[in-house]
Formats: C-alpha cells, sequence, structure tokens
C-alpha cells in the first residue's frame, strides 16, 4: 500500500512501510484487515509516536473514502469499523530505545487536571535488533529472522562471525523464499557493502549474481574480499583529508594575522601622514605670518627713509637719522636706504 499513500496529506512514507493483510479472527471465516505501519530508525527519535499518528490518520482517512466509494454513506452507519493498525518501529541503532512508548508521552497535561481523558492515546512495538541473539532469530526459520540477522552486521568482524554461525542457515532461507522477498534481501544486502565499503562494481556484479547460484556463492565470494584493505584505505583517506583540512586552517590562521599586521602598519602610516600634514600645515602658517609682519616692516622702512629723504638730507645722512632717531640697526638702516631711496 505504499506507493497510495506517498506524499498524501503531505506524509512521505519510506519504501515498504504500509502493508494490507489479510487474517481470521475469533475462529470464524471472517476476513479483517490490518495494516502494520513500520518506521525503520537507526538511532532514537523521541517524536516518533506523533509521526505514527500522522501516517495512521493518513490511512484511516483513505480507508473511509474508499469505502464511502464503494458504499455512500457506510462510514455514517453505526457499524462501521474502521481496520486496525499496528504501529511497528524497527529499530536498528546499538543504543538501547528510550523514547515514550505511548502518544500520551508527549502531550503536556499539566495545565489542567483531568485532561487525560480528552487526549488521544495508543502505544507501539519496538523491534530492536540488536536485542536479539542470532541463535535466537535462526529458531523462528523464517524470512524476518533472516533479514534481522542482516541488519545486525555492523562491521567486518560480525560479517566474519556470521559466516561462521549462520552461512548455511542464510542459503536455506534465501532459496526457500519467494521472489518479492529476495527483492528485499538484495536491497539489504546492497546497503550491507556500502557498510562495509565494497567498492561499488564488485558489489553490483554480487547482486547480479546472487540469483544464479543463491546465497552460498555470495558468501564465498564475498569472504574473498579484503574488506578491511578496503577500510583501511577509507581511513588513510580520511586522515589525508582531515590533514589538508588542518593544513588550510592553518594557512587561514596565517592570513588573518598577516592581514591584521598590515592593517596595524596602514594605520601607522595614516597617522605618520597625519602629523607630517599637521606639521606641513604650522609650517605655512608660520611662514605667511612671517611674511606678513615682513610686509608691515617693510612698509614701515619706507616711510622712515621717505621722511629722511624729504628733509633733504644725503644717502648718508639719511643712514645715519635712521639709526640715531629711529633706533635702527646699521645694516637695517643701511638696507632700508639701498631698497626705498628714490632718486629724484
Amino acid at each position: 500500500m505504499t506507493d497510495r499513500y506517498r506524499a498524501f496529506l503531505g506524509v512521505e512514507f519510506e519504501m515498504d512501510t504500509v502493508k494490507k493483510v489479510r487474517v481470521r479472527a475469533s475462529g470464524e471465516e471472517r476476513e479483517i484487515f490490518v495494516i502494520p505501519l513500520i518506521e525503520h530508525k537507526t538511532r532514537v527519535d523521541y517524536d516518533v509516536a506523533m509521526q505514527l499518528l500522522r501516517y495512521m490518520a493518513v490511512i484511516w482517512y483513505d480507508y473511509r473514502k474508499r469505502q464511502e466509494s464503494l458504499r455512500k454513506g457506510v462510514s455514517s452507519q453505526k457499524s462501521f469499523r474502521y481496520p486496525a493498525i499496528i504501529p511497528i518501529v524497527y529499530y536498528e541503532g546499538m543504543a538501547d530505545w528510550t523514547a515514550g512508548m505511548r502518544l500520551s508521552d508527549r502531550i503536556d497535561t499539566s495545565a489542567a487536571d483531568g485532561l487525560a481523558g480528552y487526549i488521544p492515546d495508543f502505544t507501539y512495538k519496538v523491534v530492536q535488533v540488536h536485542g536479539y541473539r542470532n541463535e535466537e532469530l535462526k529458531k523462528k526459520h523464517n524470512e524476518m529472522s533472516l533479514l534481522m540477522m542482516l541488519n545486525r552486521i555492523q562491521n567486518p568482524e560480525d560479517y566474519r562471525e556470521f559466516l561462521r554461525t549462520s552461512g548455511e542457515y542464510a542459503e536455506e532461507i534465501y532459496g526457500e523464499a519467494p521472489s518479492d522477498i529476495r527483492r528485499v534481501y538484495r536491497d539489504v544486502l546492497w546497503s550491507l557493502f556500502q557498510k562495509m565499503n565494497v567498492p561499488v562494481q564488485e558489489g553490483q556484479e554480487l547482486l547480479a549474481k546472487l540469483e544464479e547460484s543463491g546465497m552460498g556463492y555470495l558468501f564465498a565470494d564475498m569472504e574473498k574480499m579484503d574488506i578491511q584493505a578496503e577500510r583501511r584505505n577509507t581511513e588513510l583517506a580520511r586522515q589525508e583529508a582531515e590533514e589538508a583540512k588542518r593544513e588550510a586552517n592553518a594557512a587561514k590562521q596565517e592570513a588573518s594575522a598577516a592581514k591584521l599586521r598590515l592593517e596595524d602598519a596602514n594605520q601607522k602610516l595614516s597617522a605618520a601622514n597625519q602629523e607630517a600634514n599637521t606639521a606641513k600645515q604650522e609650517a605655512n602658517a608660520s611662514k605667511q605670518k612671517l611674511e606678513e609682519t615682513s610686509g608691515k616692516l617693510n612698509t614701515v622702512f619706507e616711510q622712515l627713509v621717505s621722511i629722511c629723504q624729504g628733509e633733504c638730507l644725503s644717502r648718508d645722512e639719511a643712514i645715519v637719522c635712521l639709526q640715531e632717531r629711529y633706533g635702527l640697526k646699521t645694516a637695517d638702516a643701511v638696507w632700508a636706504v639701498k631698497q626705498f631711496w628714490k632718486d629724484s
């Protein structure tokens, strides 16, 4: 039933999760429908009960629509019943399953007393793969037992132990399984190949030969693979990648340090330029002030020379006059007469 519910009402289902089976109940020859809902988890999901509720609501809603299409108004009758749904969590993780086992565990009823009776509730079954030993599973002698045994394999050591103790059992169960179950086994084996770092081409070739020679051939051929070498290669590649990452981080840190040094040098250069500009401005101001003062002094000298010349004094007499009357130094008096004396 999986394809029917895929993306139905916005809820996505994984492959092969929803099944419909016919069973005999209460010793009668009547049929009822049971829809097991199986969720695959590799680590604990504390919200799984709410996820299961969404799936169940979708299934019941669709069941009602289908029954109404066959017989209009049937769902309004007192005798109408929805099919039972068995929620099953198939858990492949190594840690214990610690999520709450009831939907009510996820609902907050602390706001007021007496709310529990208004809250929908159900429990679900957890099948924890690593809670079973291979010897226990072999006693079941069915397809599901082999599937769980394969899912228990996590590393090459688990694989070798499986070959040693359960290779013949796997060949027997696989040989008796119908074609649709064999497809499930091939999917599980492909996942196992990836987990154990089996090269892609070799894994594809093994699966192609699986139907021809059975699982016994598969395990015999896989036993020759140097899976540990593949794992070592993968580890070496990981170490090289980490070393490259460390070198890149070191280069990045050095570049950041160089950037900081450059910014510091630029700040110092900017400060020095600012100081130089300030000194230049002060020098220009001093020069301008000196020029203004010199201009005023020259005007005074010119006026004094003009007074002496107006008194009909000679050049030499004017020099003496500037010294004695106006207190000029000899050099300044000589310069003033030479600069500002006007010949008639």
